[in-house]
């Protein structure tokens, strides 16, 4: 709920209400850019197996993670360590 008073004492309520509407294999990465962690958040539908992986600008994989998850998820990824520059992040599901 949210209210404004004005000057007079005069007040007015109004609820808002936020929708994000959530696309199934969806992959989002934030903050972007980023120096010591970065979240990967993926939606997904269905009990899956995933791999992250993470590449440095020369294409070289630097980082990854397999794990399997059955609903949305958000996956922390620590950066130290992992020199500066421009990094690609890809995603996969494990189809069975």
């Amino acid at each position: 709920m949210v209210s404004s008073t004005d000057r007079v004492g005069q007040t007015i309520q109004g609820e808002i209400v936020l929708i994000r509407e959530i696309i199934p294999n969806q992959v989002m990465v934030y903050p972007n850019p980023s120096s010591s962690e970065t979240n990967i958040r993926v939606d997904i539908f269905k009990p899956s197996k995933f791999a992250i992986r993470l590449f440095d600008s020369k294409g070289s994989l630097i980082l990854e993670i397999e794990d399997e998850q059955s609903k949305t998820f958000i996956k922390n990824l620590k950066l130290e360590g992992i020199t500066n520059g421009m990094h690609q992040v890809q995603f996969r599901l494990i189809i069975r």
